[in-house]
């Protein structure tokens, strides 16, 4: 939607565009989706955050993830700008996320 809307009216109308689109349908999703669980008040303890990266297992999972996440999305920022310094038509290029996505 961005690419197609940005050459046409522009970046300001097109993430006013954008935000419209969501403002929508999230007004649709608060309006309709109901929880069914008892809300009731609970203490803040920041120590209960805070207890689980005292187990060492704990702490090298989260950190194992962390990298593996930042090692697999991070290029996705970039493969669209490498698409286009090979030869590709910046058009061309922007597909590249989900043809890497889908394989």
């Amino acid at each position: 939607m961005f690419e197609r809307l940005v050459n046409h009216i522009g970046f300001g109308w097109t993430m006013r565009a954008i935000a419209f689109m969501l403002l929508g349908l999230q007004t649709i999703a608060l309006l309709t989706v109901r929880s069914y669980l008892d809300h009731e008040p609970q203490p803040v303890n920041i120590l209960e955050f805070v207890r689980p990266f005292k187990e060492i297992p704990y702490l090298f999972n989260t950190i194992g993830c962390f990298f593996t996440m930042w090692g697999i999305l991070i290029p996705f920022n970039y493969i669209a700008l490498s698409g286009e310094s090979a030869g590709m038509s910046p058009v061309l290029a922007v597909y590249l996320i989900p043809i890497l996505n889908g394989a």
